[in-house]
């Protein structure tokens, strides 16, 4: 098989199977929430004056479970 072909059959099936399909840009981060969650993460864990591994583990750690609290609330 071809994969040209195999590509066209997948397609042509999902036109007619799957009539909900969702056109967005591959890797779209405005359609995908956890790379949301990182950035906050990042800018979170950047305002804190780390000098150790150990204290990056612990500030990450704090601050993960921070943005999970927050978000379980919001929903």
């Amino acid at each position: 098989n071809d994969p040209m072909h195999t590509a066209l059959n997948v397609r042509l099936w999902c036109l007619y199977n799957c009539p909900q399909n969702l056109k967005a840009p591959p890797q779209s981060p405005d359609l995908n929430p956890i790379e949301h969650t990182w950035r906050d993460l990042e800018v979170r864990v950047r305002k804190h004056d780390i000098k150790t591994k150990s204290e990056l583990k612990t500030v990450v750690m704090e601050e993960w479970l921070n943005i999970g609290a927050e978000i379980t609330k919001k929903n």
